[in-house]
Order: C-alpha cells, then sequence, then structure tokens
C-alpha cells in the first residue's frame, strides 16, 4: 500500500487491518513486525480514538541509525526488548547496547547497558 504521503506498507491485511509487516515512513524510518488496531489510542497526531499501531513483537529501525528490537504495546516500546545506539545521544556513546525492560518508550524496570567503552550498568531503571 502507497501513501500520498511517501509512506509504504508491505505486509498482510486482514479484515482490512493490517496484521504484520514492513512500515516505511517517507522520512526514512521502517518498523517490522506485528500491527494492531487499538481503541483509544492518542496517535503522533495528538488526536485520541481507534489508530493502527505497533503492537506485539517488532523491530524499529531509526534513520539515524539506531534500533529497537522487542516488544510493543498500542504504539510504544512496552515489555522486554534490546535497544541499540548508533549515536551519541545525552547518556550513552556511540555503540552501547541496552536490554531490559521499558514502559512507554523509556526504560523502566530491570535492564543492562554497555557501554562502547565497555563499561557496563546493571540495575533497575
Amino acid at each position: 500500500v502507497y501513501y500520498d504521503d511517501g509512506d509504504v506498507f508491505e505486509g498482510l491485511i486482514r479484515d482490512n487491518v493490517f496484521v504484520v509487516g514492513e512500515f516505511s515512513w517517507a522520512g526514512g524510518d521502517v518498523y517490522r513486525g506485528e500491527l494492531a488496531v487499538v481503541a483509544n489510542a492518542s496517535g503522533n497526531d495528538g488526536e485520541e480514538g481507534s489508530k493502527l499501531c505497533m503492537h506485539g513483537q517488532g523491530e524499529y529501525h531509526y534513520v539515524d541509525g539506531r534500533v529497537y528490537r522487542g516488544a510493543f504495546r498500542e504504539g510504544r516500546k512496552n515489555g522486554l526488548g534490546e535497544f541499540l545506539f548508533e549515536r551519541d545521544t545525552i547518556d550513552t556513546v556511540n555503540g552501547a547496547v541496552y536490554r531490559g525492560f521499558f514502559k512507554n518508550d523509556s526504560r523502566e524496570g530491570y535492564g543492562e547497558q554497555t557501554f562502547a567503552d565497555g563499561r557496563r550498568f546493571v540495575g533497575n531503571w
């Protein structure tokens, strides 16, 4: 399915609902995995209502090289996952990896972060 804004979906559609596949945004981000229509979800547009969301297991590739693999719930990182930092950010250095739990797109609960220089933090976030 090709959209006027340049977004593309390739995958399984059942009963007019995207179920699993690859969604590529015109800006370069790519998601591969399970999808679901979620009632009363809040979308990126800030509006409430039924939304097609990343929901279940998937892999999100950011255009800047970062990658998240793991569980999604209602469009957000939720549950066990792995986040690979491929560029410098405020609290990580290039090449850092976090493996652990997420809640609402943030690290929360038990996890392990390994920095590019080999240092590790293991514990609760």
